[in-house]
């Protein structure tokens, strides 16, 4: 019988320990890792959290300065710096058609209605320090400025559109004489005002 020589493989006792300090290393990196992403996702949430309740914070605030008079009274303080410093001035209203009654949490206001929104625009900036004339160019030469229409609108002037009102009382010497209205032109017409309809139309059949 003959006997073969065992083989045998020496055991590489370093590389081994090379080995496990390498996987050890790797899940110590892949931990690191995951704990890193967890604190930032909290970190994110909590910033998250953080800014929601700052904007219902700032939201609460705006409308109790509403409730109060604050914010209406800064606009107003705003405006007259505005005013004061020659800035070029137009009207703006928050003129809309709104919901129907039934659907409405609360009646518009009068300034939000069309026409007589842009009257009371005018008329207010007399109150804040304009005079008579510059509120009602405010309303008229700086209004077709301000939406790019200076050269169809604005002024009575040759080749614009001759959209305007004759009144019958002076608005330099009180400006609500802009509401005496005898005579209201479209396109170069005069417009027949009884036959104009007493209640709002929305759309037509």
């Amino acid at each position: 019988m003959i006997r073969r020589p065992l083989l045998t493989c020496p055991f590489d006792h370093e590389r081994h320990l090379s080995n496990l300090n390498a996987k050890l290393q790797l899940t110590q990196n892949e931990k690191r890792a995951a704990e890193k992403r967890e604190n930032e996702t909290r970190l994110r949430q909590e910033s998250e959290r953080k800014e929601a309740a700052e904007r219902e914070k700032d939201a609460e605030m705006r409308k109790q300065a509403a409730d109060t008079g604050e914010e209406m009274e800064l606009r107003r303080k705003n405006a007259k710096a505005l005013i004061a410093a020659g800035a070029v001035v137009t009207v703006g209203t928050d003129n809309y058609w709104a919901a129907a009654a039934e659907l409405a949490r609360a009646p518009k206001v009068e300034t939000q209605d069309h026409g007589i929104g842009t009257i009371l625009a005018i008329e207010g900036l007399v109150e804040l320090g304009m005079t008579p004339l510059q509120a009602i160019s405010a309303g008229t030469k700086n209004g077709a400025f301000a939406a790019g229409r200076s050269a169809d609108l604005g002024t009575i002037e040759r080749g614009k559109i001759a959209d305007l009102l004759v009144l019958g009382a002076d608005p330099l010497a009180d400006i609500k004489n802009i509401r005496a209205i005898r005579t209201l032109m479209l396109g170069g017409r005069v417009v027949d005002r009884g036959r104009l309809p007493e209640v709002r139309v929305l759309s037509r059949p």
